[in-house]
């Protein structure tokens, strides 16, 4: 005949959990945004926001933003201390009330991103620009903070 309570009575919580495949892939799910966010600075992107390109060479580090639609006069680059952030807004060119729009698939509105770099920026030597919708900013190391490449000699036992 059969019992009408469930198998996992009487054995605690942790227990059932790990009998969970569910549980598994959640814990799965949360350890990949977990590691998202630490990518991103804890900073949420927002649809609005640029899409960057952080790379590093022996001398400086080199971010590359995609800002279509925008030029350099919408666009705001400011330091403060070891962070750079790029802020600008991108104005709806819908201004005809009259269409009905069958897709929109354009974003508009405010977004801010933030890179923090591992030295505090020299303002005098970073230098930014603009070009088909890329801004390209370079910030040049500090004289401690650049690679010295030395060989370590392998000696066998």
């Amino acid at each position: 005949m059969p019992t009408l309570v469930p198998f996992s009575w009487g054995t605690d919580l942790a227990q059932r959990r790990n009998e969970d495949p569910f549980s598994a892939l959640q814990n799965e799910v949360n350890r990949i945004f977990d590691g998202f966010s630490r990518l991103t600075g804890g900073q949420e992107l927002t649809l609005t926001a640029p899409r960057l390109d952080v790379a590093e060479t022996a001398e400086a580090f080199e971010i590359h933003a995609e800002l279509p639609g925008l030029s350099e006069k919408e666009v705001e680059l400011s330091i403060a201390g070891d962070v750079l952030t790029i802020k600008g807004e991108k104005q709806s060119a819908r201004d005809d009330k009259t269409k009905d729009y069958h897709l929109t698939e354009r974003r508009y509105g405010a977004f801010s991103r933030s890179i923090r770099l591992p030295f505090t920026i020299d303002t005098d030597t970073a230098k930014a620009s603009f070009e088909k919708g890329v801004l390209t900013v370079v910030i040049p190391k500090p004289k401690e903070q650049r690679a010295k490449s030395s060989r370590i000699p392998i000696s066998a036992n």
